[in-house]
């Protein structure tokens, strides 16, 4: 009897060891602890293998297969082998065997943990292979081996039968968001999810893309070009870029009917044209006001203590005083002469004290101020000016010559201040030597500017500049004076300079479309 029973006892243990495993089913899941100073990640299990990664004394890691000496491990959504002699095993037992699932819906979500409210790590299609490490609940924690992922999903959505990849009914849009990039100046599109990938597509600041996919680090997105790729996801958010007022650059103004209007009523003067522009102060009524230019109802202007503000033109009506600009000369009426107030914004140009004064002034400040001038002048003589800034703006190079070339300028006059040398003196101006106009444009200029400003003359040059190298207009740059020089400085910030050159300005056009 007992060699019988010892005889069936036999037969069960062989029927059990021919039993065959689930194919999904794989090596039992294993915690371990790195049980050594430094421990490499390769990428094969040989001691010659790259090495793409680090471990190091007391971090945790889990054992998902091993060949004769070595462990596959999964460790930060990586995957590699390590030397098992460094490795000790925390459990001898695992709680469950490494499963392989099948998503079986689209767009499902990888979470960083087992919660609906969790971070989505990635996105997986119908049909992907995930691997099952372990369970909490109703959520899986997975591994993507196809996105060398690792995250948390729900079990309602998994199947352990092979589902066949399937692309989402072309009646079922594609899950997307809406996203903007944050990298300055502009962020890399890649063609892959890595570093090394070619670059697609650069994209500016501000970006919105629409962000279809996810892994750990990158995103895949689709730019307004059209062009799909991966970037990273550190510098993508869903907050829309706050959005400043444009500013009127660059401004198309109206010849002005009169130079000086007086107010009819205590007046609201504003930063804008409009009245959702700040009211900087009222002015009283009977006030005269210096007109620069007009937009719609509302007139550009000075005062007396030499403010550029916004009034509106409807409590308004023109003065008798106009500049001393002859009416018969009609030679600038209908020419369009672009005016270039160089540098702005996050450009200041050079600076300078003026003798006497603590404050450094700014290059932008004064070329903006002198260009109003300018302006001023060149349309009550009937020339339209098209200005590449009004405001405290920051413009390319190529942007100011895309405006000359925008209104098919007749002249561009791109107007600067000089530096350095504490002793320097004078004005110059250069033109780049494409025609022999430009040359003849910058000899009358210069000529009638020192005419006018009585400034030492430092001639007429060639120059290399952008602004008039890549001008295909009649192009000009004037350096007006030292703002290195204190007491030139101070000189050419006064209203009376600049009004000297204004009118300087208008002559050597005069001559220049006379000629």
């Amino acid at each position: 009897m007992k060699r019988i029973c010892g005889l069936l006892l036999i037969c069960i243990l062989l029927a059990l060891i021919c039993v065959p495993f689930s194919s999904s089913l794989a090596f039992a899941a294993v915690q371990a602890k790195v049980n050594a100073a430094k421990l490499n990640i390769r990428e094969k299990p040989v001691i010659s293998s790259k090495a793409i990664g680090k471990l190091i004394n007391g971090q945790t890691v889990t054992i998902l297969e091993q060949k004769t000496g070595w462990s596959k491990i999964s460790f930060s959504g990586k995957y590699g082998w390590v030397s098992s002699d460094y490795l000790k095993q925390l459990t001898s037992e695992p709680a469950i065997k490494v499963q392989t699932g099948y998503t079986t819906i689209n767009s499902l979500n990888v979470r960083q943990s087992a919660s609906e409210s969790s971070k989505s790590l990635g996105i997986l299609t119908k049909g992907t292979a995930v691997n099952v490490l372990s369970q909490q609940g109703s959520w899986l924690k997975v591994t993507v081996p196809t996105k060398k992922l690792t995250g948390w999903i729900s079990k309602t959505y998994i199947s352990f039968k092979p589902i066949s990849a399937v692309k989402p009914p072309a009646s079922v849009p594609a899950i997307v968001v809406k996203m903007y990039t944050t990298a300055n100046p502009a962020l890399n599109l890649r063609e892959q999810s890595n570093t090394q990938a070619k670059v697609l597509e650069k994209l500016p600041k501000g970006t919105a893309v629409q962000l279809s996919e996810k892994t750990s680090e990158w995103g895949k997105v689709k730019t307004p070009s059209g062009k799909s790729g991966w970037v990273s996801l550190s510098y993508l958010t869903d907050k829309a870029p706050s959005v400043p007022k444009p500013a009127p650059a660059p401004a198309e103004t109206k010849p002005a009917e009169g130079k000086f209007i007086t107010l009819l009523t205590d007046s609201n003067l504003r930063i804008g044209p409009g009245t959702e522009y700040e009211i900087i102060k009222i002015e009283k009524k009977g006030s005269k006001l210096e007109r620069l230019s007009t937009a719609g109802e509302w007139a550009e202007v000075k005062t007396a203590a030499g403010d550029i503000v916004w009034v509106s033109s409807k409590l308004t009506a023109p003065s008798p005083e106009n500049p001393d600009i002859p009416e018969s000369v009609k030679t600038l009426a209908g020419k369009v002469i672009v005016l270039d107030a160089g540098h702005g914004g996050k450009d200041p140009g050079t600076s300078g004290k003026a003798t006497g004064e603590e404050v450094s002034t700014l290059e932008k400040t004064v070329n903006l101020q002198t260009v109003q001038k300018i302006s001023a002048v060149l349309q009550q003589a009937g020339a339209k000016v098209i200005h590449t800034r009004t405001t405290d703006t920051y413009l390319t190079l190529s942007q100011r010559v895309n405006v000359s070339h925008a209104y098919n300028a007749d002249v561009f006059i791109s107007v600067h201040y000089n530096a350095p040398g504490s002793s320097s003196t004078g004005i110059d101006t250069f033109f780049y030597p494409t025609n022999v106009n430009e040359q003849k444009l910058a000899t009358y200029m210069q000529e009638e500017l020192i005419k006018h400003t009585a400034m030492a003359n430092r001639g007429v040059k060639e120059g290399n500049f952008q602004v008039i190298r890549e001008n295909k207009k009649p192009a000009i740059l004037l350096e007006l004076g030292f703002l290195s020089n204190p007491k030139e400085a101070k000189l050419v910030k006064s209203p009376e300079y600049q009004e000297k050159v204004a009118q300087g300005v208008y002559k050597g056009l005069v001559r220049y479309f006379e000629s």
